[in-house]
């Protein structure tokens, strides 16, 4: 089962924000009935085990919500604002084999922290968000993998395709290039 290490003052922060208390003994205690097994929950941090029915609690953004909901009584939010982007993906046919499905979205408004350290805790805590991702639901990259683009960076039309080994590019929130 994948692992989540989230620190309580995410936790605090993001509850705050939905207009709660966190209160870390009542996640000690009621948590475990939402779908996680606690591995320690300690006045700085929260390691907790998802079972693999729950992707939705993967990260601490997600596991707030679920908090809220659970906790609290809060509404759940499922309904999205989903719109059509106007951004075309173009799939080369090499891909076919290699990964028979290819979607894609654009998520906008996402307001990032103004501080350096705060936008690198961020992009730190989407790309574990997105590992864990991988893991439980991706079955580690065989059956599902995600790329998360900064699109101020780039310009449509996409064009999604095979590449060498040797293929070079320069990650999010990185400088170097990586293969």
């Amino acid at each position: 089962m994948p692992t989540i290490s989230v620190q309580q003052s995410l936790l605090r922060t993001l509850m705050e924000a939905q207009g709660f208390v966190h209160d870390i003994e009542q996640v000690n205690d009621e948590l475990p009935l939402l779908g996680t097994d606690i591995d320690a929950c300690t006045e700085e941090q929260l390691d907790i085990e998802i079972f693999p029915d729950r992707p939705d609690l993967l990260s601490g953004e997600t596991l707030a919500f679920a908090m809220a909901n659970f906790l609290h009584g809060a509404p759940a939010r499922p309904d999205m604002d989903v719109q059509p982007s106007g951004i075309t993906m173009k799939v080369d046919s090499s891909l076919r084999d290699v990964r028979p499905v290819i979607l894609g979205a654009v998520v906008r408004g996402v307001s990032l922290p103004d501080d350096s350290e705060g936008c690198e805790a961020f992009i730190k805590g989407l790309m574990d968000h997105q590992e864990k991702l991988h893991f439980a639901l991706g079955r580690r990259r065989q059956r599902a993998s995600i790329g998360v683009h900064d699109l101020a960076r780039l310009a449509p039309p996409f064009h999604v395709k095979t590449v060498g080994e040797k293929h070079a590019f320069v990650p999010l929130a990185r400088e170097e290039s990586m293969t």
